[in-house]
């Protein structure tokens, strides 16, 4: 909110408790709209920004003229009907209904024009067409869209409501410099009446397309125009600057221009030739709406590489203007101040520019032709920013709004004929207002800044919706636009039409101007006038007779450098009780009519709305510090709310429609809400109340010690003020799921690991109130853990020491008590507080030993170990689980079968390899029976056999021990190699492996195993596939011992090729050989090479003399191989003899026409000379012709033939063949 809005909002805060009882007592409610108006009037200027406007390019009513197109009824327009609300419409034109029915709020309407069907499209010039015109209306106001477009010619154009039109205007046009199009580009205006006896006066800028009008003579078309009817002035030249007036009564009238079809680029453009062109349409603001402060920004395919023009013109003389500062120069463009009256000022930028004057402009701003974009080709046809010429009248600054809908994707609705397909919104706004822009919605980044005031932003919305909703604090001007392939569209998304010197305002009692008024309201209605009259005539449209003030009384104020009169209603305002449409009209007296009659009619249709109704939506009962939601059901009464005021009992207040509201403390509190509509009619007040409950407060305490892995009990200290504590959520801070209790006794928890862990308490009462969440750190100690050796003892041992391996994370000292479980010990011995004490035991057996561990804070934990006292005699013993065939190569397996006669045996020590290592040995302290031991001998191939001995020492205590010894034989392992094998391809033959081999002599078998590879050892790649395959070769030698080894081989990819079909060419000419392979890193060579291009590339040109095969080779760069053939057939021009002689002497008999057997596909027919076929042949001359018809042999004479090959490039081939006897 800005720091205006919350001093509005808090000067509205403190009135609205000084007086909020006043606004209940049922005499003030009596004129509820009035004071609450009073009162919004205070927040208006900051708060209600967003109210509508009468003047907005939004309206019940329209007209549309279907200007001139250079594809003429070819062409198609359409129209876009939106409202933000469901409404009804109907379009007609020359007597007939168009389209009619209902436009749904939010969603684009389209209306298609045939002018084949409907007669609307004006083609003539100088001509009244009567009744031509495309009348709109709707029942509630609509946004509406025009364009004209076909095969890559659109123009676009916002439509202004008939309450917005004017009666001057100035025509904007561009001269078009891409050729004539058969004399059918034309620059032109189109004037439309919309009121009876309608007196137009035209002041062409260039002389009519018939010549009849000159240019700069002023002339009256001699007919009066009736509403509906058109005329439409078309010349060769731009008609730029042209003044169009309506005289007499001076009716207000509708005013299109721009042209037929225009080429055009910037003056000083290189490429002086455009080569794209596009119908120019756009309808044109008054005279009387034009302002003098505009902004212009790029397009986007401005900004890259376009440049574009910006046309202005001016309205009264001893003009003066300024670009971005400047008085002297316009962007590098001389500036020639001061200015007369349609003076026309054109300069072109690819830069923003502001332009300021001291008296009305009109400005607009045109985008030039595809092709002269630098940054496309000049072919238009592959252009990188396609588009084409376009014309957008530019709306000033004082002419903006806040919130427009606009139609964007023109290629959204089937049946459009158009091609374009990228879509982008311009927007320029002061840079005070972009935080507040959104579009959709969704706030708008990455704007750009133009100067110190304003900014502006290009969005491309190609991938979005069909039409946007934009919105701002403030106000702003926005261009919807789209370009395709040498196709363009653009205009104003919206705009705010009014006179800004001449119009009739409705205001509130306190003074705030309204559009529409409240049912039982009494607005207040203020003549504005730029000169002074000496009679207004009042009709307020309230049932009741005119008005006339004959001795007006006026304020004078200035609006842009020019004195405004301003003329109060004198007598009672009206009270409208009943709701509709009302046209407030003033007639006043011009002492200086200018070419009208000295009785000016100005006008204001004003509507009159019941006031919404406030409701809304929300609990009945909440709790302290709780955020409450608050929905408003309000009814608005066709008008849409637009402000919003609660006050939530507790001195806070919100303008926001569905508002959140937090209570600090617990009560009942009375809830009021009041909401204004568009139309500023205010509701009346809606209250309820809603009661806030108190917060419970949580609390706890913990047991101790608190010792890690053991319980912890926790009780419940909570209390609540209102209302009973029903649920209890304990989060312990261990990252253990929160516990949800349903009641406040005491119950124990257990931290696995320790530390200091925050222990949240939260609690719920009945009334669904939830207090703030208590904390407490609870510290949890260690806990020692506890563990110890348990010796390996026998019965003639002296003692068992035993070894204490307790820990404690925190390393504090620890206190100890061992129990060594033996009743037969001496009293006073059989315990012991030592850490590592010993004790002695004097008989065999098993012994429960107890050790527990104290720390300092008191953690208590216990082990208990069962202990062996072994007996006296052990007996070692192992067997060899595989004593025959004992290769060196492999593991020999020993297996544990020592004993003892008590207990366990607590010890083995293994030699293997007694004699050559009698001191290495192997200890397990842990020897369960008949557990396995593996053990590896170095592998030996020279010998044929190997002796070791192997011993073991089996103990059952210190001193209680036995051993065992026993020889095995080992045998020679076989001993291979596999050098390293090259890498292959694929394509290559099978072949053996020889690189793989037994070394030490032994005599046995060798066989080979892997992809593609034998037993015997040949090896297929084809068979292995490309890749890199592991290959593995086994010796078995006759000793029944084996060895194995492995090798890789790598298999490289054949290339693939594929020469292309055979293929026939003429002779002398020439065919392209489009050869496909792949590989890696190819290389080419075509043999033979006769009559090639080239024989390295895959696609030389051949252009062999006589028939051929050519074959390819492609290698890869692995110098892997393929081959393929491709055969060319030479067709030789036919040779067709003039005569031959069929009398079976063997020589010359048949018609040869030699070569012609190479076309399969040859028709021949041969003619009489009374055009009778005595030979034909349908496909091919593989049979020559005999001088024969039907098996009878034709007379001698001349006869004639048509023999057509049937074969691209070559000719029909007839003449004259004589038969000789």
């Amino acid at each position: 909110m800005s720091d205006i809005e919350s001093i509005c909002l808090r000067s509205f805060r403190s009135i609205f408790l000084l007086n909020y009882n006043l606004l209940l007592s049922e005499t003030i409610l009596k004129h509820r709209a009035g004071i609450l108006l009073i009162i919004f009037g205070l927040i208006a200027g900051s708060l209600l920004s967003a109210s509508a406007q009468s003047t907005s390019n939004k309206g019940i009513d329209f007209w549309v003229a279907y200007a001139g197109h250079i594809d003429a009824k070819l062409s198609r327009m359409t129209l876009f009907l939106s409202s933000d609300v469901n409404t009804t419409y109907q379009v007609e034109a020359n007597g007939q209904t168009i389209s009619s029915g209902n436009i749904s709020a939010n969603i684009i309407t389209p209306v298609f024009v045939d002018p084949n069907i409907i007669d609307v499209h004006i083609a003539s010039s100088d001509v009244v067409e009567s009744n031509k015109g495309i009348h709109i209306t709707s029942g509630s106001p609509i946004s509406v869209y025009s364009i004209i477009s076909n095969s890559a010619r659109t123009g676009g154009s916002l439509i202004l409501p008939t309450k917005s039109l004017g009666r001057e205007y100035y025509a904007f046009s561009y001269q078009n410099a891409g050729g004539s199009q058969g004399g059918n580009a034309r620059s032109e205006f189109t004037i439309l009446a919309v009121e009876d006896n309608t007196e137009i006066e035209i002041t062409p800028s260039a002389s009519s397309l018939n010549g009849a009008r000159q240019a700069n003579s002023t002339f009256k078309i001699t007919q009066k125009l009736n509403k509906g009817d058109i005329y439409q002035y078309q010349s060769a030249n731009d008609v730029s600057g042209s003044l169009i007036r309506t005289l007499g009564s001076c009716k207000p009238i509708a005013v299109f221009s721009g042209s037929t079809w225009s080429a055009f680029c910037e003056v000083g453009n290189p490429r002086t030739i455009p080569s794209g062109g596009d119908n120019l349409y756009q309808q044109l603001f008054p005279v009387s709406s034009w302002g003098k402060n505009f902004v212009t920004a790029p397009f986007y395919n401005t900004e890259n590489g376009n440049i574009d023009a910006v046309r202005i013109i001016v309205s009264e003389d001893n003009t003066n203007i300024t670009v971005n500062g400047s008085n002297t120069l316009a962007l590098g463009t001389l500036l020639s101040n001061p200015y007369k009256k349609g003076s026309i000022i054109t300069y072109f930028t690819n830069k923003p520019s502001i332009l300021k004057s001291d008296k009305p402009i009109g400005v607009a701003q045109y985008q030039s032709a595809q092709n002269c974009n630098a940054a496309n080709p000049v072919n238009i046809q592959s252009s990188v920013f396609p588009g084409d010429p376009e014309m957008t009248i530019l709306n000033p600054i004082e002419q903006t709004l806040s919130d427009i809908t606009v139609f964007s994707k023109l290629n959204s609705v089937a049946g459009v004929r158009t091609n374009i397909s990228k879509y982008f919104l311009n927007i320029i706004i002061k840079t005070a207002d972009t935080a507040g822009l959104t579009v959709d919605g969704v706030a708008v980044s990455n704007f750009k800044t133009i100067d110190n005031e304003y900014s502006y932003v290009i969005i491309d919305v190609t991938g979005s919706q069909d039409q946007h909703r934009i919105k701002a604090n403030g106000g702003f001007v926005a261009i919807a636009y789209g370009y395709g392939a040498v196709e363009s569209y653009a205009y104003l998304a919206g705009a705010d039409v009014r006179n800004l010197f001449q119009n009739i305002t409705a205001n509130t009692q306190s003074s705030k101007v309204i559009t529409s008024g409240c049912s039982n309201s009494a607005p207040k209605f203020i003549l504005k006038l730029p000169y002074q009259s000496s009679s207004i005539v009042w009709d307020l449209d309230d049932g009741k007779s005119s008005y006339t003030d004959s001795n007006p009384v006026f304020t004078t104020s200035q609006i842009d450098g020019r004195t405004v009169y301003s003329y109060v209603y004198p007598q009672a305002d009206p009270v409208y009780k009943t709701i509709g449409k009302y046209k407030i009209t003033a007639i006043a007296q011009n002492p200086n009519p200018s070419g009208c009659d000295a009785s000016e009619l100005i006008s204001l249709d004003f509507e009159i709305f019941d006031p919404p109704v406030a409701s809304f939506k929300t609990l009945s009962q909440s709790c302290v510090n709780a955020s409450v939601a608050f929905r408003d059901t309000s009814v608005a009464n066709e008008k849409k709310i637009i402000s919003w005021i609660w006050d939530f009992g507790d001195n806070e207040f919100s303008d926001k429609q569905h508002p959140t509201h937090i209570y600090k403390k617990s009560g009942t509190y009375k809830v009021k809400f009041i909401v204004e509509g568009e139309s500023g009619c205010v509701s009346e007040v809606f209250s309820q109340d809603i009661i806030i409950y108190a917060l419970p407060v949580a609390d706890f305490t913990a047991g101790s010690p608190a010792c890690e892995n053991k319980t912890v009990t926790f009780s419940d200290q909570s209390v609540s003020s209102e209302g009973k504590i029903i649920k209890w959520f304990w989060d312990f801070g261990d990252q253990s799921p929160v516990e949800e209790k349903d009641s406040a006794s005491p119950f124990t928890h257990t931290f696995k690991v320790s530390g200091t862990y925050i222990v949240k308490l939260r609690v719920l009462t009945e009334n669904g109130c939830e207090g703030l969440t208590f904390e407490k750190s609870i510290l949890i100690n260690p806990s020692p853990v506890v563990n110890f050796g348990v010796p390996e003892v026998c019965i003639k041992d002296s003692f068992a020491q035993f070894t204490d391996s307790t820990t404690i994370s925190d390393g504090t000292e620890l206190t100890y008590l061992w129990d060594f479980g033996n009743a037969s010990a001496a009293p006073g011995t059989n315990t012991s507080t030592l850490k590592n004490p010993t004790h002695r035991y004097t008989l065999a057996g098993n012994y429960q030993v107890t050790l527990t561990v104290t720390s300092k804070a008191g953690c208590v934990n216990t082990v208990v170990k069962t202990f062996t006292v072994n007996g006296a005699i052990p007996t070692a013993g192992f067997e060899v689980l595989n004593p025959a065939g004992l290769c060196s190569n492999k593991e020999v397996v020993f297996r544990n079968t020592s004993t003892v006669d008590f207990g366990d045996v607590g010890k083995v020590e293994w030699y293997f390899d007694y004699d050559n290592a009698p001191t290495n040995k192997i200890v397990d302290e842990n020897p369960l029976p008949n557990k396995e031991y593996r053990f590896s001998y170095p592998v030996f191939s020279s010998q044929a056999t190997k002796q070791v001995r192997i011993r073991m020492v089996a103990y059952s205590g210190g001193s209680c021990a036995d051993e065992e010894i026993q020889t095995l034989t080992l045998l020679a392992a076989p001993s291979v190699s596999f050098t390293t094998l090259t890498n292959v391809c694929q394509e290559i033959a099978p072949f053996r492996i020889i690189q793989a081999s037994e070394l030490s002599g032994q005599t046995g078998i060798g066989t080979f195993s892997g992809p593609g590879l034998s037993s015997t050892g040949i090896f297929n790649p084809a068979q292995a596939g490309v890749g890199t395959h592991t290959l593995q070769y086994i010796f078995s030698a006759n000793n029944g011992c084996s060895e194995s080894i492995s090798q890789t081989i790598t298999v490289m990819p054949t290339p693939s090729v594929n020469a292309g079909r055979d293929t026939l060419i003429l002779e002398g000419g020439e065919t392209k050989l489009n050869a496909i392979a792949s590989g890696s890193n190819l290389t080419y060579k075509w043999f033979p090479s006769t009559g090639l291009s080239r024989d390295d590339i895959p696609d030389p040109v051949a252009s062999p003399a006589e028939d051929i095969v050519y074959t390819l080779t492609v290698t890869s760069d692995q110098a892997c191989t393929a081959m393929d053939n491709i055969r060319i057939k030479v067709l030789k021009q036919p040779e067709v003899p003039n005569a031959f002689s069929p009398n079976n002497d063997g020589m010359n008999d048949l018609w040869n026409v030699k070569y012609l057997e190479s076309y399969a596909n040859a028709t021949v027919k041969v003619f009489s000379r009374y055009g009778g076929i005595v030979y034909q042949s349908s496909k091919g001359y593989s049979k020559p012709w005999n001088g024969q018809f039907n098996g009878i042999d034709l007379p001698v004479g001349t006869y004639y033939y048509i023999i057509d090959p049937k074969t691209k490039g070559r000719q029909v081939i007839s003449g004259a063949v004589t038969i000789l006897r």
